[in-house]
């Protein structure tokens, strides 16, 4: 499934007339950012969605967190981190659940690890965390044959009642996944561990392997003095900030960022495109999988 998927994504972000840099946002979230995984079990119906409901938010602009919460939703989250059949029993008082994206949700998500207060992050945020997860149901299904990509979210097995989660906020009763997981989301992108470290997540991410102290803070102050946090408003702003042009920025570009600027750069009509598929995606020789992130979770190939 990987094959098919990642040549698709090359081909097209290849093609003259579409906009590449969208695409080269898009697949850094989900590739790096947001990462989610073939070898893990995500379906490549599951990443396609995945994909193209994370492209159309940014497209429309709306604010980082929704983005954010969006994915937190899919089926393609759900299943790389098991938590598809995460239940609250409530006569048992017993979460049978696990809390592996209950702990990423905010590390790989929102750059939150939890210093804030280590001991509470872990016992209280990270285990009610867990218990706001439940109900996101990806269940097989014999008409599809496989899993559906989007998820049934329901109320039954959801942990209705006030959740404790960091310090000074607690998320109030919900009846659903979906309204809890938002307003979760909402508040999380202002924590301050969230503000300091998920600006500098993007900035390194795309565009400079240099950062020292001075430009993380100016990276810092950008970001906490957005009241609304859009990422294409700040990308843009970044773009023509001397921090950009600047000669002390360096990026070391990877397998696919390096094939997909020469594609755009060297292409002047879509049959040349057409008529060599395969330098368009080259990028496999040399370990590059699209969809399949090297590091699973924690993003693909490194540009160095």
């Amino acid at each position: 499934e990987e094959w098919p998927t990642g040549q698709a994504w090359a081909l097209l972000t290849a093609a003259r007339g579409l906009n590449p840099f969208l695409h080269r946002v898009a697949q850094w979230e989900t590739n790096y950012h947001m990462a989610v995984n073939h070898a893990a079990g995500v379906s490549g119906d599951q990443i396609v969605r995945y994909y193209d409901e994370i492209l159309g938010q940014l497209e429309r602009n709306v604010p980082y967190e929704s983005v954010m919460a969006t994915a937190a939703l899919s089926s393609a989250v759900a299943m790389q981190y098991k938590h598809n059949d995460s239940r609250w029993l409530a006569a048992e008082n017993f979460c049978e659940c696990n809390e592996d994206f209950a702990r990423e949700y905010y590390q790989l998500f929102f750059g939150v690890l939890g210093q804030y207060n280590p001991a509470h992050h872990e016992t209280v945020t990270i285990k009610n965390m867990a218990k706001a997860l439940t109900d996101i149901q990806v269940r097989w299904r014999a008409e599809l044959r496989g899993y559906p990509t989007v998820p049934t979210y329901g109320s039954r097995y959801h942990f209705q009642g006030n959740l404790p989660l960091w310090p000074g906020y607690s998320s109030p009763a919900q009846s659903d996944p979906r309204s809890r997981i938002n307003a979760i989301s909402r508040e999380a992108i202002r924590m301050p561990e969230s503000l300091d470290n998920l600006p500098v997540k993007i900035i390194s991410g795309m565009a400079d392997d240099n950062l020292d102290f001075a430009k993380i803070s100016a990276i810092r102050a950008a970001w906490k003095s957005m009241e609304r946090k859009s990422l294409l408003d700040f990308i843009r702003a970044y773009a023509v900030s001397t921090q950009f042009h600047s000669e002390t920025r360096v990026k070391y570009w990877n397998s696919l960022e390096r094939r997909m600027f020469l594609n755009t750069g060297m292409r002047l009509t879509n049959k040349e495109l057409w008529f060599n598929t395969e330098y368009a995606t080259a990028y496999e020789v040399e370990g590059y999988y699209v969809f399949s992130p090297k590091h699973n979770v924690f993003g693909g190939q490194r540009g160095t």
